[in-house]
Order: C-alpha cells, then sequence, then structure tokens
C-alpha cells in the first residue's frame, strides 16, 4: 500500500487535513464572491425595476434610491446582515466585475481570498479608468498567491505608481 494513501500514518491524515482545509477555505471564497454577485443582481433589478419595491402610485423622482434602499433592507433581513453590509457587498461585485474582470473572476472561482477582493475594490476606485485593466493584470497573480496583508501592500504600492503616472 502507499504510504501516502495509508490512513494508520499520521503523515496521511495530516496531509489530508490541510487539503481538507484548503479546500474548504476556496469554498467559503467562492461562496463569498456567489453572495456579492447576488446582492448586486438584486440591487441593480431593484433600480432598474423600481415598481417591484414601490408602490406605483408613489414613483417619482427618488423611486430608484427608495428601491434600492428597500431591497438592500430585505437582504439584510434575509442574510442577518446590516444594510451597510449588504451595501458594501453589492459595491465591492459591482466595482470588480467592472473594473477588474481578471481578478473577480478568480475570487468568484475561490482562487482570491474575499479580504483581497475587497482591498482590490477599495484601491481600484481611486484609479482613473485608463488604469483599470493595468491595475487589474498586474495585480490577479498576487490575489490568487499572497495572504492578503502581503497583498495589501503591493497593492497599494501598484496604486500608488498607477496614480502618479496617471496625473502625470
Amino acid at each position: 500500500m502507499d504510504t501516502l494513501l495509508d490512513p494508520t500514518l499520521a503523515e496521511t491524515r495530516v496531509v489530508f487535513g490541510m487539503a481538507e482545509a484548503e479546500f474548504a477555505q476556496r469554498l467559503q471564497w467562492r461562496a463569498s464572491a456567489e453572495t456579492f454577485r447576488a446582492i448586486d443582481d438584486t440591487l441593480r433589478e431593484a433600480a432598474a425595476h423600481p415598481e417591484v419595491f414601490i408602490d406605483e402610485r408613489m414613483l417619482r423622482g427618488d423611486a430608484v434610491e427608495l428601491a434600492v434602499r428597500a431591497a438592500a433592507a430585505d437582504l439584510a433581513v434575509r442574510l442577518n446582515l446590516a444594510e451597510a453590509t449588504v451595501r458594501s457587498h453589492g459595491h465591492i461585485a459591482s466595482t470588480l466585475r467592472e473594473r477588474m474582470p481578471v481578478l473577480w473572476h478568480s475570487f468568484a472561482e475561490g482562487e482570491v481570498s474575499t479580504q483581497s477582493a475587497r482591498e482590490a475594490a477599495s484601491l481600484v476606485i481611486e484609479l482613473p479608468r485608463e488604469c483599470w485593466a493595468e491595475f487589474d493584470a498586474r495585480l490577479v497573480e498576487a490575489a490568487r498567491a499572497m495572504a492578503p496583508a502581503r497583498f495589501r501592500a503591493k497593492a497599494h504600492a501598484l496604486r500608488e505608481r498607477l496614480h502618479t503616472t496617471a496625473l502625470a
């Protein structure tokens, strides 16, 4: 019998335990991305169709904002989250989907941590449109490979370089 597959050996149990933990972590990141996407999609639908949330007799200039707020409140109750958290999750998904699609795809596949995805979204909003693709391309591998603290430092440094270049 191959010693790697022998469950009587501590080494085998440790290797399998580590693999299980890694698999579970990636599932969690993937589930986070899926939650963020579903929230973003729902808030977009509320904005596009406020009549779902607002009585047609009350549709007026602020109907879209009221509908989005109502959708966020409903999601907050359903997900047991604060409304601000729901909006934040939706904003992260919207930002990454629009400005960093490569990193978003990796997050959706469970290859990027929720913390790193959140950090990337918070930084790309500070960059002009012409920098988005480069920021995305240059950070995706780091987001996949680095711990969130190291990724944060690298992402901040890249943002500063790109922002300085864009301003010049």
